[in-house]
């Protein structure tokens, strides 16, 4: 009876030991089928980001082939913008290379304050590889319209030299820095973009670099724009390094002067007289054409007499033509 009954504790304990067994290996195939799946996914999503980044950057291609022809001053502009640009990268190519890690790595250091869209730009190849879907709820443009031809005819007129002369000084600064702190580094300044719909919209602008080389070139940049519109009302642009990774900053910094243009010297007003008063016209003559009164003429001619330190007509002509006031 002993016997029987030991037998039977044994053949539970083999069966035990089966469907455990059968179990574990279940769980196994399971596990290395859903292991199987995630590189299949990883595969899928790699394809699909970098074959966006293709299929956006023939769009703009071709976006840009069929586009109205720019204005010479339009195109003075953005060939000066490549200059700068190209500077930067030092005329490198960046080549292929994996841009998940270090654009999600950079995105944490990157301030978010509003709607925001994010681009990746290539500064060698003077393109816009890729453009966030979130530009159309900030500017109403589609992501395969942006372009940088696109960018430059946009920033406000005002704000558009300022631009030029920041983009310099950020070209400058990278370009003194040693190659392994090129990537420790944000710029960021602000300025008006006219939306879709022809109104204006102040961004931020944030940029961190993703690929450089061995020499320091800058081969990669992301950039955010966030809508900062609702923050800040007046035009003022302020330029800002923020170190990263326990590197120090510099706030409100002095860009190039490059195209920033001089402050006036003269009003509106003020510059029409001298205008008139370059014709020779009298203070009788200047009241009636501005549809004011002798006695202002002569409080405005007073005025522009002291700020130009001449006590002469003649000699404020001479100056003016001098110093390109007019």
């Amino acid at each position: 009876m002993n016997k029987e009954k030991g037998s039977g504790e044994n053949m539970r304990s083999k069966t035990g030991y089966a469907v455990l067994h059968l179990l574990l290996s279940e769980i196994t195939n399971f596990m290395t089928k859903i292991l199987k799946s995630y590189e299949v996914i990883n595969t899928l999503f790699r394809v699909f980001f970098y074959g966006k980044i293709v299929f956006y950057a023939f769009c703009d291609y071709f976006n840009m082939l069929n586009q109205p022809t720019h204005t010479f001053m339009e195109r003075l502009i953005f060939d000066e913008a490549q200059k700068i640009w190209s500077e930067i990268a030092k005329n490198k190519t960046p080549g292929d290379f994996k841009l998940e890690v270090e654009l999600y790595r950079k995105l944490l250091n990157v301030f978010q304050v509003g709607e925001y869209y994010y681009m990746v730009f290539n500064p060698p190849e003077m393109i816009i590889e890729y453009t966030s879907p979130g530009i159309a709820r900030v500017l109403g443009y589609e992501p395969e319209m942006f372009s940088l031809e696109l960018l430059t005819e946009i920033i406000h007129p005002d704000d558009l030299p300022y631009f030029m002369d920041f983009e310099a000084t950020v070209t400058a600064f990278f370009t003194q820095l040693p190659p392994e702190k090129v990537m420790k580094y944000k710029s960021r300044y602000d300025y008006r973009l006219r939306t879709r719909d022809g109104s204006f919209k102040r961004v931020l602008q944030q940029i961190v670099t993703i690929q450089s080389d061995e020499e320091g070139a800058v081969l990669r940049t992301f950039v955010v724009h966030t809508d900062i519109s609702h923050l800040k009302k007046d035009n003022r642009m302020v330029l800002s390094f923020i170190g990263l990774e326990g590197e120090p900053s510099y706030v409100d910094v002095q860009p190039i002067r490059k195209f920033i243009p001089a402050a006036e010297i003269f009003t509106r007003r003020e510059k029409e007289i001298v205008y008139y008063l370059s014709e020779n016209r009298r203070t009788s003559e200047i009241a009636e054409l501005l549809h004011i009164s002798p006695q202002t003429v002569a409080t405005h001619r007073k005025n522009i007499f002291r700020k130009a330190g001449v006590n002469s007509v003649f000699d404020l002509i001479a100056l003016t033509v001098e110093k390109g006031w007019l």
